[in-house]
């Protein structure tokens, strides 16, 4: 169905290139959906100048930005497109919008954060479509009618790699208030495990100075920004990953959820809305890991910790064999790009 197709993948001013070294959610999902569409045999344009392009030889590519390309313009010279895949933040701006319907059949974009909440109904489910992981984001954005979909984001050279597990826990993301790391870091050191943190402060460099003992305890290795197969090996060793969250904060697609399940590796979670991003994978299979619910108002950190410490327990025992056919099968980065796209043909 989708052979011969053609779709345009297109970046955004961002200060990551395509693919990213580390950090980018939707940069890396935007090179994910270029890079798949080539293996599903699609004619593949890649258009911006944040592109990488010898890493993806097979796409043809082009440096101007959609922003400043006019339609006519754009026609002329590639003529026009079954799809096109941007950011969700284009279409808050009416005149790429319709640029959009003018260059593609088909427009669509993943809601990457909980912001912007669109003022009026931009998506149609006829041209344009949103795309959604949880049923927190469905719910957010409801007006638009979302279609849920996971989510599998991937760096460069970053396949899952399987390997036993050598005795420590696992913590990816932002060391920020919003990931809330530390929780991670407690429970460690109660379970007398060290851990490896991928990751540094990006937005809030006050949460970093508040934990600042707590980020320097001896059990803790602080990797920072790690990418590549470097990055899959140490997630590969790892006895247990263990995903934290502030109780405030809207996780939108959390990609380390997918790298740490697809490298057979159990998952210790932590949810507060019970709809959210990490609920997700559980829903759909709970040999995974062990998720723990909290409630906002009554929970403490001391028994958040205390219960992510049962839940990284019972993490250990679980069948790595399994988590690893079972996680890589459901998040077949392939499989979801294909149905991204044929569910906006239908």
């Amino acid at each position: 169905m989708l052979k011969d197709k053609k779709i345009v993948v297109c970046d955004y001013p961002s200060k990551y290139l395509f693919p990213p070294k580390g950090y980018g959610g939707i940069e890396r999902w935007l090179w994910t959906v270029a890079k798949e569409s080539v293996g599903l045999g699609m004619e593949v344009l890649i258009l911006g100048p944040n592109w990488q392009y010898g890493l993806l030889p097979e796409a043809k590519h082009s440096p101007e930005s959609i922003i400043d390309i006019a339609a006519d313009a754009f026609l002329d010279k590639f003529g026009k497109f079954d799809f096109l895949v941007a950011g969700h933040e284009y279409w808050l701006d009416e005149e790429l919008v319709n640029k959009f319907e003018k260059i593609s059949d088909k427009c669509l974009t993943y809601q990457h954060a909980s912001t912007p909440q669109y003022s009026k109904k931009i998506f149609d489910n006829k041209k344009h479509f949103l795309f959604c992981y949880s049923n927190q984001f469905c719910s957010m954005f409801k007006k638009q009618e979302p279609t849920k979909l996971l989510c599998a984001s991937i760096g460069y050279d970053e396949d899952p790699i399987r390997r036993e597990s050598e005795g420590y826990l696992i913590s990816i993301g932002r060391l920020d208030k919003d990931k809330s790391p530390h929780y991670a870091v407690l429970a460690a050191e109660k379970l007398g495990m060290p851990i490896y943190i991928i990751g540094e402060s990006v937005r809030e460099s006050d949460y970093v100075k508040k934990y600042q003992d707590v980020f320097s305890l001896p059990h803790v290795r602080n990797l920072g920004v790690v990418f590549g197969k470097h990055k899959m090996e140490i997630i590969a060793k790892a006895s247990c990953g263990v995903y934290t969250i502030d109780k405030n904060y809207n996780e939108p697609a959390a990609g380390t959820i997918c790298e740490i399940i697809k490298s057979g590796v159990p998952l210790a979670g932590m949810t507060w809305a019970g709809n959210d991003a990490i609920c997700e994978p559980f829903k759909l299979d709970d040999k995974f890991g062990f998720l723990e619910s909290f409630d906002k108002e009554s929970d403490s950190e001391d028994a958040v910790v205390d219960r992510l410490v049962k839940a990284i327990k019972k993490c250990l025992e679980l069948d790595r064999g399994y988590i690893w056919k079972k996680g890589n099968a459901l998040y077949d980065p392939r499989q979801l790009v294909e149905k991204m796209l044929v569910r906006s043909l239908n």
